[in-house]
């Protein structure tokens, strides 16, 4: 059952969206945010994590070895 306190719908053409105090800017991002507040734009913290390294995928096929109760570790 929902709480209705908590399933509110969103919509961003409602004529009860909230209005904006004067000089308050709502940005596309974190890091548009930061940098309009005067981090440098080539600090490391807006760049986001590293993407991941296919190299450290595991197939799904491993896993299903180990359900059946097989090693999946090579050589195993």
């Amino acid at each position: 059952m929902s709480d209705d306190r908590t399933s509110v719908p969103f919509s961003t053409d409602s004529p009860h969206d909230p209005e904006l105090p004067e000089g308050v800017e709502l940005y596309d991002s974190y890091a548009e945010m930061a940098i309009a507040n005067g981090v440098d734009p080539d600090d490391p913290a807006l760049i986001g994590p590293a993407p991941p390294n296919p190299a450290d995928a595991v197939p799904l096929a491993d896993f299903a070895d180990e359900e059946a109760g097989e090693d999946p570790s090579p050589g195993g």
